[in-house]
């Protein structure tokens, strides 16, 4: 049984390509995004107060959203969010507006994110090789979740779907996590 008020919810969502103005838009429903699933595991920290790695037993909601305006099933996956005490996700800033574009479609108003945030995207950053030209200056590129996973664990990791891509980010946080302590 999936209990809302956990340690962690590490989250990710599925969506057709988004825009470039998304991110720099100051009302996400200026830009609507088509999002096709969105899935969730919530995780009670281990005895030390980490993120424990998966056991890959666990419970993970999956939400799938049709083409209508049925927003009832995400009532559970928001009550996951905004009472967890850290949200975990490989791109969480795009990732938390798409969910507040949701929360706003569904009950009127911005979603409210109390627990903090963890984006394994922006901590891959010292594992980057990778640079791009921005301003005249040559800096370094965030790494995506396939390739963060590939750094940490020395595995390649392959297409998956959503469940996978949870797990993953999971198995990545935990890690990132440990390292900074």
């Amino acid at each position: 049984m999936l209990n809302p008020g956990t340690d962690y919810v590490i989250l990710d969502i599925g969506s057709e390509r988004i825009p470039k103005d998304f991110d720099n838009a100051e009302d996400p429903l200026t830009v609507p995004v088509k999002i096709g699933e969105l899935a969730l595991v919530p995780v009670q920290a281990d005895n030390d107060g980490f993120l424990p790695p998966p056991k890959f037993d666990e419970e993970i909601l999956i939400v799938e959203m049709d083409d209508g305006d049925d927003f009832e099933p995400l009532d559970e996956f928001f009550s996951y969010v905004c009472k967890a005490k850290c949200i975990v996700s490989h791109n969480a800033e795009t990732d938390l507006k798409l969910l507040d574009q949701l929360h706003r479609l569904r009950y009127g108003v911005p979603l409210a994110v109390s627990g903090e945030v963890y984006c394994t995207m922006q901590e891959s950053l010292p594992f980057s090789r990778l640079h791009i030209w921005s301003g005249g200056k040559k800096i370094k590129k965030w790494l995506t979740l396939r390739q963060l996973y590939t750094h940490i664990f020395s595995d390649v990791l392959p297409k998956g779907d959503i469940i996978d891509d949870v797990v993953k980010c999971w198995m990545c946080a935990a890690f990132l996590m440990r390292q900074a302590k």
